[in-house]
């Protein structure tokens, strides 16, 4: 399934979770979790279910790095 991390298109298998997400964006994380919203404002956990499309925004990232 397509998901969008920081604007860029990321692949994951049905049932993975935020984290996947971050990780197949290339992104990790360090000593303090990454805070994570989804395209409302709202933050999501990085334990949370994804669905087809969504898209996440991770704070003090630039949009579109890798």
């Amino acid at each position: 399934m397509k998901v969008y991390v920081n604007g860029n298109a990321v692949f994951v298998l049905e049932g993975m979770t935020v984290r996947h997400a971050l990780l197949a964006a290339n992104l990790r994380e360090k000593a303090e979790p990454f805070l994570v919203r989804d395209e409302w404002g709202n933050e999501v956990g990085l334990d949370g279910a994804l669905h087809e499309g969504q898209k996440l925004f991770v704070l003090g990232v630039p949009r579109n790095s890798k």
